[in-house]
């Protein structure tokens, strides 16, 4: 929540324009003691989106392409993209 400039977590949700029942992807980094505690808070609210279920409607929604897809050597090419995509917004 860094980039809303907050460490309250409703607070920076609010901060980042997100609106009640509206769906966002969290992505957040740190160590394992604090994103435990993160999980532990918003645990019942959460959907597991990596799900093979779900990569076409995640590309489809970030716009990314098989071909984008291909060229990441990676074991988690569309993780790795979105994490490249949320890097860029600092």
């Amino acid at each position: 929540m860094r980039f809303a400039i907050s460490s309250q977590i409703s607070s920076a949700i609010n901060s980042a324009g997100i609106k009640p029942k509206q769906n966002f992807i969290l992505i957040a980094l740190g160590n394992k003691k604090i994103l435990d505690a993160l999980y532990k808070e918003l645990g019942s609210m959460s959907v597991k989106i990596f799900s093979k279920d779900n990569a076409s409607f995640i590309k489809k929604h970030f716009k990314i392409t098989d071909k984008q897809l291909d060229v990441v050597l990676s074991k988690n090419p569309l993780e790795d993209i979105l994490i490249e995509k949320a890097a860029i917004l600092l």
